[in-house]
């Protein structure tokens, strides 16, 4: 009897430490994927998940009858900024698009990375006039921005 006392505690032992691997791994694997679907520089989608999303809202939009809009944000002269300040200014640059940009969006828009300079917004439930203010307020705020650079 103490044998198999001993037993089941060892066995009841290696269990929870199975049971906690495999919950460290899925936590793990959960990070990886959301690693995988962000942009490392600005944070905000990357190409491939905003595709990924952009055809999940396409084909719940069209489901449903509600409208759908989408947007494209491109840096104007930023080879120039990287050309003359640098990478590093550029990505900074790049960063503070992003943040400017996210202080307009909606809890279910999505912004992603598509290009170098290059930036998609996806606005659900959102038609042509709303996504126009949406698109100007986002340009008015960026364009409001000053970034310090040396």
């Amino acid at each position: 009897m103490k044998v198999m006392s001993l037993w089941l505690r060892l066995m009841n032992t290696r269990l929870g430490n199975a049971i906690e691997d495999i919950a460290a791994s899925q936590e793990i694997e959960r990070e990886l994927r959301a690693m995988a679907a962000r942009d490392p520089l600005t944070g905000v989608s990357n190409r491939k998940h905003f595709a990924e999303m952009g055809a999940i809202e396409v084909e719940r939009s069209q489901r449903h009858g509600r409208e759908l809009s989408v947007a494209m944000l491109d840096v104007d002269h930023f080879k120039a900024v990287n050309d003359t300040h640098g990478h590093a200014c550029g990505d900074a640059v790049l960063r503070l698009i992003v943040k400017a940009a996210e202080r307009e969006l909606r809890s279910g828009d999505v912004l992603g990375r598509v290009g170098g300079e290059e930036f998609a917004l996806l606005m659900p439930e959102t038609g042509l006039a709303d996504s126009s203010a949406i698109a100007e307020r986002i340009r008015e705020r960026i364009a409001g921005q000053v970034l310090a650079w040396d």
